[in-house]
C-alpha cells in the first residue's frame, strides 16, 4: 500500500513539475523533428545504443524513462519531453551505469545538446510489454507528438539473448536451468511476434540493428544508423562512441543447459522471423 501511494505521489509531482518545465522548453520542443522509441528484448544491447545516441549533439535519449507509460496515463508531449531531458541529465551525471556496465562516452553530449532535433527514450523491454498489452499505444503516441516516430529494434543471437535474459544479466554468474530457459524463451518469442506485427504496419518505421554487426563494425553501423534517424555523424563522435564498445560480442549461450530438444524448438521458432533465420546455436 505504501509503495503504491509513493508511486502515485511521485507521478503527481512529476505531472506538475513537467508542466512548468514543458512550458519553459516549448519553443525548443516545437522544433524537434523525430521521436525515437526502442522495442525488443531485454539484454539485447539497447542500453549501449541508447547511450551512444544520447551522446549526439542533436539528440537526447533518456535511459529507462518508460515514456510510453507517461503518454498512456495522460502526460502531454512537452511534459514527456521535459522528463526525457531530466532523465538524460541525471543518467549522464551518474555515469550512464546500468547492469554492471558503464556507458559514459568521453567528450560528447550525454545529458545535454547543441540543437535538439531528435528526442526519445530507451526502454525497449518495458515498451514492448506495454505494446503487447495494447498495440494501439503507438497510435496514441503519434497523436501526441505529431512528428515522425522511428522505432529502434536491436536484436542478437537468440541463444545468447535468452540465456542472458534468464540469468538476469551477463554479470550474473548463476547457473541457468532448462526450466528458466523455457520461461525466458517464451517471453522472447512473444516479443518477436510483436515486432513482426509492427513490421506489417505501413505507417511505422522500424530501424533494425543486428548487435553482432554493430559491435564488430561500430563506426560504419553507427554512421548508417545516424543517417537513418535523419542526422549526420562527425568523425569525432563516431570515434568516441566506438571507444566504449567491446572488441567482440559476448557469447553467453554456452553457460546454460541448452538441451537438444530446446535447441531444436528454438530453431523452429526462429525460422518464423526473418531477422533471426541466419542464427544457430553455433554462430
Amino acid at each position: 500500500m505504501y509503495s503504491l501511494m509513493y508511486r502515485r505521489i511521485t507521478i503527481a509531482n512529476q505531472y506538475i513539475t513537467s508542466i512548468i518545465k514543458g512550458l519553459l522548453k516549448h519553443t525548443q520542443f516545437s522544433k524537434v523533428e523525430t521521436y525515437i522509441m526502442f522495442i525488443g528484448y531485454p539484454r539485447s544491447g539497447h542500453s549501449l545504443i541508447g547511450a551512444i545516441l544520447d551522446a549526439h549533439p542533436e539528440m537526447v535519449i533518456s535511459h529507462e524513462q518508460n515514456s510510453l507509460k507517461y503518454f498512456k496515463i495522460g502526460f502531454s508531449k512537452d511534459q514527456v519531453f521535459s522528463l526525457i531531458l531530466d532523465n538524460s541529465k541525471q543518467s549522464a551525471k551518474n555515469g550512464r551505469v546500468w547492469t554492471g556496465y558503464t556507458y559514459s562516452i568521453p567528450n560528447q553530449y550525454q545529458g545535454y545538446y547543441e540543437t535538439l532535433k531528435v528526442i526519445g527514450d530507451k526502454k525497449g523491454g518495458e515498451s514492448s510489454f506495454l505494446l503487447k498489452q495494447n498495440p494501439n499505444l503507438i497510435d496514441l503516441i503519434k497523436q501526441k507528438v505529431k512528428i515522425p516516430i522511428k522505432l529502434i529494434h536491436v536484436y542478437r543471437n537468440p541463444f545468447d539473448n535468452i540465456t542472458t535474459w534468464a540469468k538476469g544479466g551477463s554479470y550474473n554468474n548463476k547457473e541457468i536451468t532448462s526450466s528458466e530457459i523455457e520461461i525466458a524463451s517464451a517471453k522472447y518469442f512473444a516479443t518477436a511476434e510483436l515486432v513482426k506485427c509492427l513490421k506489417t504496419r505501413k505507417n511505422i518505421e522500424i530501424i533494425d540493428i543486428k548487435h553482432e554487426d554493430f559491435v564488430n563494425n561500430t563506426k560504419t553501423e553507427l554512421n548508417e544508423l545516424i543517417h537513418k534517424i535523419g542526422l549526420e555523424a562527425s568523425e569525432e563522435y563516431l570515434s568516441a562512441c566506438s571507444s566504449i564498445v567491446f572488441d567482440k560480442p559476448k557469447i553467453t549461450r554456452n553457460n546454460a543447459a541448452w538441451t537438444d530438444n530446446l535447441i531444436m524448438l528454438t530453431m523452429q521458432r526462429m525460422s518464423l522471423y526473418s531477422w533471426l533465420k541466419d542464427y544457430t546455436i553455433d554462430r
